[in-house]
């Protein structure tokens, strides 16, 4: 299986004292699961075991990007085998990531992530108060960013510096919650180690539980199912055609708990956006489709497709479409009256547009 799927299994450990985890679940004509029968051994690890499993981790660390204690509490994990790891990968900055079990609360002390639902967080936290008194409690026994699951309630997140930040989820039809935990652990794990702060991930993560509990049976989730429910969420996504004198725009990604947006602009042929500034806003550009002069930074710069800019707060700039193209544009948010406009958009005259496609049809057609 896991050669199938491209994935080294060289760190799988063997016990041969006890037998492989067989979890039988009986589930109602509709599919609905009544209840779950475990055969297993939970006795912890030896010795040996563990120093395995640890010298697999150190021999390989430098092609590590995150660790994740998904901890099933069946004899695995334990305090000495976490704190090592920890103390590990504190010089390489490494991420880790906790789905814990209260039977081993004492093990994850300054993970990065912590992932309990609200019953683990409840006991772990030693709390009968509020949601957020569970919340912080858990921060400062820890030292790490909670992220608690709530079911139906979405995704709360309390991070170290205290922000607290809400992710609710709309109605849906569950059909079955194998599995939503571990996908969640799974999407946060991907994005700490793609570097993206909190809220993304927990937005990211509340999406895609979201999708797995509404298929039968513990369901994997795909890229261009997250892809798609990223796009359409009415949640925490907006997609808005807005038109322009220079063609048209729409919003891909506008989260209300997140650092960033992003819209498509499409730019016909012969068109330019104003020269404009933000003073806050910074971008990022992507080429998608067909070919933009920039003006930017003094300077003129033909861009095709696969090429991207980082444009600052302060500089003017404006596209020019040498042919119809298309535009991604990621940005941190603004506010409209953080746009400052030197000259209007719409359709460049004839002559002018002409001397452009002379000086670059060269590159243009490399």
């Amino acid at each position: 299986l896991f050669n199938n799927k491209g994935i080294n299994p060289k760190g799988l450990l063997i016990d041969k004292t006890r037998p492989t985890i067989v979890k039988q679940r009986i589930v109602s004509g509709n599919h609905q699961q009544l209840m779950r029968l475990d055969y297993e051994d939970a006795k912890p690890i030896s010795q040996e075991l563990e120093l395995n499993l640890y010298s697999f981790i150190a021999n390989n660390i430098d092609t590590i990007d995150v660790i994740v204690i998904s901890d099933y509490a069946k004899g695995l994990v334990n305090k000495n085998l976490v704190k090592k790891i920890i103390d590990l990968v504190a010089s390489k900055n490494i991420p880790i990531i906790a789905d814990p079990k209260p039977k081993n609360k004492n093990c994850y002390r300054d993970v990065t992530l912590m992932t309990p639902n609200f019953n683990e967080a409840k006991i772990m936290s030693d709390s009968n108060g509020s949601l957020e008194e569970i919340g912080n409690a858990l921060i400062n026994k820890y030292n790490s960013n909670i992220l608690i699951t709530r079911s139906s309630e979405g995704i709360t997140l309390f991070e170290k510096d205290g922000t607290l930040s809400h992710f609710p989820t709309k109605k849906i039809k569950v059909f079955d919650v194998s599995g939503a935990g571990d996908t969640v652990v799974a999407v946060s794990a991907l994005g700490l180690a793609s570097g993206l702060n909190m809220k993304d991930i927990a937005n990211l993560a509340n999406i895609a539980g979201r999708i797995v509990v509404q298929k039968p049976g513990t369901s994997t989730l795909t890229v261009e199912e997250l892809k798609e429910s990223l796009i359409s969420s009415n949640v925490n996504a907006i997609r808005k055609k807005i038109e322009k004198k220079w063609g048209h725009e729409d919003w891909i990604v506008n989260y209300e708990n997140a650092n960033y947006c992003g819209k498509r602009l499409v730019l016909k042929k012969g068109y330019q956006c104003s020269i404009h500034y933000h003073k806050i806003k910074s971008e990022v550009f992507y080429i998608n489709q067909g070919c933009v002069l920039l003006q930017a930074y003094g300077e003129e710069k033909l861009m095709k497709l696969g090429d991207s800019l980082l444009i600052e707060p302060g500089t003017k700039h404006r596209f020019i479409g040498l042919s119809d193209a298309e535009i991604i544009e990621f940005s941190s948010h603004h506010k409209d009256e953080d746009s400052y406009r030197d000259e209007p958009s719409g359709k460049i005259d004839e002559t002018t547009f002409k001397s452009y496609l002379e000086k670059y049809s060269g590159e243009m057609n490399k």
